[in-house]
């Protein structure tokens, strides 16, 4: 039920950086991933609100490891891509490619830093 939630917000970041580095450059793509990363938090509040967990604190630390590289990743990804690609179609998959890179990487770190399992 959690993954309805966290996947489109994942997939949803991607279009939403190629257009503020498109419209407003690094600055506004910087301040989205900036912008984001503390709606992640509320998002995972909300989420342990509505499931009633017994911790608060450790399901915003989880979702934000698990979601944030994905975030981060993309960001700079499309950072380092700008230079190299300068349309709109080419950044894209750059974007989707930090995003699951992202993920992959924010999986290891709450599994295996955080150990969950």
């Amino acid at each position: 039920m959690i993954a309805l939630v966290i996947f489109p917000l994942i997939l949803a970041f991607s279009p939403a950086a190629v257009w503020a580095l498109r419209s407003g450059g690094l600055w506004r793509l910087w301040t989205l991933c900036t912008l984001v990363l503390p709606s992640i938090a509320i998002v995972a509040i909300g989420l342990s609100v509505i499931y009633s967990v017994p911790s608060t604190a450790r399901v915003t630390v989880y979702l934000l490891a698990f979601c944030g590289p994905s975030i981060v990743l993309a960001t700079m990804f499309l950072s380092l891509g700008r230079v190299f690609i300068k349309s709109q179609l080419g950044q894209l998959p750059i974007a989707i490619i930090g995003s699951i890179v992202g993920l992959a990487s924010g999986f290891v770190l709450v599994v295996y830093g955080l150990r969950v399992w």
